[in-house]
């Protein structure tokens, strides 16, 4: 599966006027399970992205007790970078939970003030990020990459997960009364100021 991605920015913006938020500390979080192959290709091109940029950066990888070696193969990776970072669960949990559980062990650790949610599986391409983090540091609390505006798309998904995929955007925006174009897209960045307010959210579910 392949997916091309642009940025659309929310219309939750801050109220004041002009840059809000510093890109200096960005902490970009993976969930995987057995995602052996795929951990090995997407940190290297993060890396190569985010390394041209004046910033601070981070990478932790939530694993759900891969049984494939994922966990060894990012070990590896934190045993020569600094800015990336393993954190390893017990079992199964879901990925929603693994976004909150990584949130919440980053900030005591790392102070990040944009978090990126990314999947490993490289249907998010890290060539993005520049512009998804200029996106929040010019006031944006959410930026998503969209599959579903000029520049976006996706290539080998079978008829039925498009249709899929749009019925289910087209009843998540009509139900809550949302403008942006791709509601279920996985890839996401967020201001501290919106991640600060999700966790103080009792928040149920623990998978998507």
């Amino acid at each position: 599966m392949s997916v091309n991605l642009s940025g659309q920015l929310s219309k939750n913006r801050s109220s004041q006027t002009g840059s809000r938020s510093s890109t200096s500390n960005v902490l970009i979080v993976i969930p995987t399970f057995n995602e052996k192959q795929n951990i090995e290709r997407i940190i290297p091109r993060v890396h190569e992205t985010l390394s041209r940029l004046a910033i601070s950066w981070n990478v932790l990888v939530v694993d759900d007790n891969s049984t494939d070696g994922t966990a060894h193969v990012i070990s590896k990776f934190a045993d020569r970078m600094d800015n990336v970072h393993l954190l390893r669960r017990p079992k199964k949990m879901g990925i929603g939970s693994a976004y909150i559980d990584g949130f919440s062990w980053s900030i005591s650790r790392m102070n990040p003030s944009i978090f990126v949610q990314m999947d490993a599986d490289l249907s998010h391409p890290p060539e993005v990020l520049p512009a998804l983090l200029r996106s929040i540091a010019e006031g944006a609390d959410v930026v998503v990459g969209s599959r579903y505006i000029e520049g976006g798309g996706s290539r080998s998904w079978p008829l039925h997960r498009r249709i899929v995929s749009r019925v289910a955007n087209r009843l998540s925006r009509l139900l809550l009364g949302l403008e942006v174009s791709d509601v279920t897209t996985g890839y996401r960045a967020l201001s501290r100021k919106a991640v600060d307010k999700m966790l103080n959210l009792k928040l149920e579910s623990k998978s998507y």
